[in-house]
C-alpha cells in the first residue's frame, strides 16, 4: 500500500535499480518507497444510526479562518461515527463522497453506487481509515477540517501517528467513558450493529476492530459505553471482552490466519481498514491490531519492521511483500504452504492464491516475521 504524494524514500529489496519516488497512479496494492538501508535497520526490531440514505450534509468549509471552538492544539480527540475515511488534504473528497463526511456516516450508501472506475479514483484522495472511538490527535484545523494523527498507525512521516484529514463533525473532544467493569468489547465479526439497550433497534453499524468500553455483560449480549454519554447493546458473540488495554484476541499464528479468512471475499477497498472492505496492508494491520500487535499502517513500512525471513522458511502469519523497479507495491499475509490471503486491487475481493504458480511464484521481494518468539 501507499502514502502518496509524501516524503518517501526508495526501497531496494531484493531487485535492481533504485530511481527517484515513485507517484502512483493505478489502485493496485499501495505503494510507498523505503531505502534498503532503512529496511535493514529497521528489520532488527521485532513489531511491536439506523440505517441511512444519502442526506444532504453540507460538505465541510475549508474557509481559513481561525476556529474559536477548539481545544488548546495539539489536543487529543476521538472519532464519534462508525467509520471515518482519512482524507488526503479537505479539498480530496468528490461531490460522492459528501454522504461520508457527516455525522452519522453512511458507509453502505456511500460504497454501494460507485463503480469500480469511482473506486480506484480513491487512490490519492482517501489515505486511511479511523475506526469509531478511535484516538487521534489534532494538531491543525483548516475550516470544518482538522488535520489529525492516529497513532495507532505508524508512519514514519510522524513519531506520533498517521497524518490526514477528517472532518471536525466526525471528531468529538469528549474523554473516553469510563467502564464500571474495566473491560472492552472489540469486534471480531467483518460487522456488527450497535442497539439502542431500551427496545433493540438498530442505531450503528460498526466494523472490526471497533474497541468500545463495557457497562454490562450478559450470556447473549453486551452493553457497551458511547462517547455521548448513551449506552448502547452488542451481540455478544459478535465480540471479544478482555481487560482494558489488552489484546482482543490471542497472538498466534493459528488466530491470525483464522481472522484473516473472515475477509475472505470481502470488497477492495483503497485505505479501508475495516469489515466494510480493505486494502492489502489495511487487512493485515487490523488482523495484528486485534491481536494485540502494532505494525506500520502501510505495506513499504511493514516491510521495513518485523523481523526477515527467508522465503523458504515462511510460516503462517509471516507477511510477503511484492515490489517492481525497486518499490514495494503490495503484501500478503501467508496462510499456509505456499498459500497467501491478499486484498489485490480494486473490483477484485479478497483471496487466496498460491505462491508456486503465477504470477506470483519467485516474485517475492521481502518477508517479515512480527509474531513475538517465533524468530527464523
Amino acid at each position: 500500500m501507499a502514502t502518496r504524494r509524501r516524503w518517501a524514500l526508495c526501497v531496494l529489496l531484493l531487485l535492481v535499480g533504485c530511481g527517484a519516488p515513485a507517484k502512483h497512479t493505478t489502485a493496485v496494492g499501495r505503494t510507498t518507497t523505503t531505502t534498503a538501508a532503512t529496511v535493514a535497520a529497521a528489520a532488527s526490531t521485532p513489531a511491536t444510526a439506523p440505517p441511512t440514505t444519502a442526506h444532504s450534509t453540507p460538505a465541510p468549509s475549508t474557509a481559513s479562518a481561525p476556529r474559536t471552538d477548539l481545544p488548546p492544539l495539539p489536543a487529543d480527540a476521538r472519532v464519534r461515527v462508525a467509520m471515518a475515511p482519512v482524507w488526503h488534504t479537505p479539498t480530496s473528497p468528490r461531490p460522492m463522497d459528501r454522504v461520508a463526511l457527516g455525522a452519522p456516516v453512511d458507509i453502505r450508501g456511500w460504497l454501494a453506487p460507485m463503480t469500480t472506475k469511482q473506486r480506484e479514483d480513491l487512490t490519492d484522495r482517501v489515505d486511511t481509515q479511523a475506526l469509531l472511538d478511535d484516538r487521534v490527535i489534532v494538531i491543525g484545523a483548516q475550516g470544518d477540517w482538522a488535520h489529525v494523527l492516529i497513532p495507532d498507525q505508524p508512519n514514519p512521516a510522524d513519531a506520533r501517528g498517521y497524518p490526514g484529514w477528517v472532518p471536525l463533525a466526525q471528531l468529538t473532544f469528549a474523554a473516553l467513558p469510563t467502564s464500571p467493569t474495566n473491560t472492552d468489547a472489540t469486534v471480531t465479526a467483518l460487522t456488527t450493529w450497535l442497539l439502542d439497550a431500551a427496545d433493540g433497534h438498530r442505531v450503528m453499524e460498526i466494523g472490526m476492530g471497533t474497541r468500545l468500553p463495557v457497562r454490562a455483560l450478559t450470556a447473549d449480549a453486551v452493553d457497551v459505553a458511547m462517547l455521548d454519554g448513551t449506552v448502547r447493546r452488542l451481540a455478544r458473540a459478535d465480540v471479544s471482552v478482555t481487560p482494558r488495554g489488552a489484546p482482543a484476541l490471542p497472538a498466534t499464528a493459528d488466530d491470525i490466519v483464522r481472522v484473516a479468512r473472515l475477509f475472505t471475499g470481502l470488497p477492495y477497498l483503497w485505505g479501508g481498514v475495516s469489515g466494510f472492505g480493505v486494502d492489502c496492508s489495511g487487512l493485515t494491520w487490523i488482523d495484528y491490531r486485534l491481536h494485540g500487535i502494532t505494525i506500520p499502517r502501510d505495506a513499504s513500512h511493514q516491510a521495513a519492521s518485523g523481523t526477515p525471513v527467508a522465503t523458504d522458511a515462511l510460516r503462517p502469519g509471516d507477511i510477503v511483500f511484492f515490489a517492481s523497479k525497486g518499490v514495494v507495491h503490495h503484501n500478503g499475509l501467508v496462510v499456509g504452504d505456499n498459500l497467501m490471503l491478499h486484498a489485490s486491487h480494486t473490483g477484485t475481493p479478497v483471496r487466496e492464491v498460491r505462491l508456486d504458480q503465477p504470477p506470483y511464484a519467485g516474485q517475492i521481494a521481502a518477508a517479515r516475521r512480527y509474531l513475538p518468539g517465533t524468530h527464523p
